[in-house]
């Protein structure tokens, strides 16, 4: 109820004639705790009214348990821009998460090897373009998350709606739509 009346009141304000518009923000770990159906709605609108909201969750089910179909869910974290993956190992989630990032054309190199009844072999190379994601759902069940096993480093994928994060691959840049970050855990 508190959190429904802080949206509320987020959404009635009014930009003052001079000046700007102080910025609140809503943060809530365990985030499915508190989430509603109006949530998506409070999303679409709350940046123009200087609202910005930070949810933590550990999976994408547990938004689906609570608000109880894949649109509702699919409504709530379209409107959520910024988003951060970090190891897990809910499969729902990690194959959401290449799908936000995206796909693009990659260059495949196949081979093949025959032989024939009377002995004689055959062999040939081809080469297509394929769509593939830009990260394989299993990436996201094998990101460094800490303790000793992993030097206290813990990893994410971070993706920013409509940005483009500047890479070094293979001696050129590339532009991609996420970017892996490490951190310390100490």
């Amino acid at each position: 109820m508190w959190k429904y009346c802080f949206q509320i009141s987020v959404l009635r304000r009014v930009k003052p004639a001079e000046g700007y518009l102080r910025p609140v923000f809503l943060y809530a770990d365990e985030s499915q705790t508190f989430v509603s159906p109006f949530d998506s709605e409070y999303q679409a609108v709350a940046r123009s009214a200087g609202g910005c909201t930070v949810y933590l969750t550990q999976n994408r089910e547990s938004y689906r348990r609570v608000l109880g179909n894949n649109d509702t869910v699919d409504a709530l974290l379209g409107n959520l821009q910024c988003k951060i993956f970090c190891k897990n190992s809910s499969v729902d989630t990690n194959e959401y998460a290449p799908k936000i990032l995206g796909e693009r054309y990659v260059n495949v190199v196949g081979t093949n090897i025959g032989r024939g009844e009377e002995g004689a072999g055959s062999s040939g190379v081809n080469r297509s373009e394929q769509r593939r994601y830009y990260l394989e759902p299993a990436i996201f069940s094998t990101l460094k998350h800490g303790g000793i096993n992993h030097a206290y480093q813990v990893q994410a994928i971070v993706y920013k709606g409509g940005h483009r994060f500047p890479v070094l691959t293979n001696g050129r840049q590339e532009l991609l739509p996420y970017t892996l970050l490490t951190f310390n855990q100490r």
